[in-house]
């Protein structure tokens, strides 16, 4: 897997960006 700061940043925070909207949806 990728270990970039640029790349795992924005991946580790989409599911965290979607929880909440999912949520919102639900």
């Amino acid at each position: 897997m990728w270990t970039a700061p640029e790349v795992t940043l924005p991946v580790a925070v989409m599911p965290l960006a979607v929880c909440p909207h999912r949520a919102s949806v639900s």
